[in-house]
């Protein structure tokens, strides 16, 4: 895995601008929770597609700025129901998940577009950490302390209070022992059980998709996947290389 001092840093923040199709009809983004993650829309929707990420990837926050578009023109009209799965490469991917799915569940999108929307503030914080920070960092796994600390250090919690949470309720999710425990475990095992090596990457109908990093590639994937309604005849094909855990470039290499 990468570690924090090798994090690079996150790009400028961009403007969303997309469109729904003319005649599509929008449903609110319903989202549930799931064992590995959280699950956009409705869970009918004829093309499963899912996305891991890592918040601590800066091409993970740049395909977060430019996915509006499958909001509302996939998951929006009901024909892609997508699971967001974190990979938890390191303490700070760790701390992010826990404040991003602290509470209701329907906070999801917003918790998650606020931390990857505002990367440039934090990341490059995370990535100047002092030898000392790190090792108190290194212990989130099984302190709360430590997992506060971040939280504090990184200047995370006026993120959240501004959607509503209040410094305790934040300071609770985070003390939630068997949350970490079941966020670890489960992103370990979604991830091997797709054969995941990099983030991001994305998941179709069940099978890994090879080469796909951005959000105009995995566009033109979808798009042939709902007009033949199957992945099988557009899938590139094959797993991703055996490599440890990285950011992939928005542009395939």
């Amino acid at each position: 895995m990468k570690t924090l001092s090798r994090l690079g840093l996150a790009a400028a923040i961009g403007t969303l601008a997309f469109a729904a199709p003319a005649s599509a009809q929008i449903a609110p983004i319903q989202t549930a929770e799931t064992e590995a993650g959280h699950r956009l829309g409705s869970e009918t929707a004829p093309v499963e597609l899912v996305e891991f990420f890592s918040y601590t990837c800066p091409h993970c926050g740049e395909f977060a700025r430019s996915e509006g578009a499958l909001h509302v023109g996939y998951i929006g009209t009901q024909a892609v129901r997508a699971e967001y799965v974190p990979v938890i490469r390191n303490p700070v991917d760790l701390v992010m998940t826990m404040l991003v799915d602290c509470g209701d569940p329907q906070k999801f999108l917003s918790n998650h577009n606020r931390v990857m929307f505002r990367q440039n503030e934090w990341l490059p914080v995370a990535a100047n950490a002092t030898d000392a920070q790190k090792a108190l960092w290194n212990q989130a796994g099984r302190s709360v302390d430590a997992r506060r600390e971040i939280a504090r250090a990184l200047d995370i919690y006026p993120m959240f209070t501004e959607n509503g949470y209040e410094r305790i309720e934040l300071d609770r999710c985070l003390a939630d022992q068997a949350a970490a425990e079941r966020i670890f475990s489960g992103s370990r095992q979604t991830a091997a059980s797709y054969g995941v090596q990099s983030t991001p990457s994305f998941a179709l109908n069940g099978q890994l998709l090879e080469g796909t990093h951005s959000w105009p590639a995995l566009e033109t994937i979808l798009r042939a996947a709902i007009s033949e309604d199957t992945a099988e005849e557009i899938l590139p094909g094959g797993l991703l290389p055996n490599r440890e855990y990285e950011d992939r470039p928005n542009q395939p290499e």
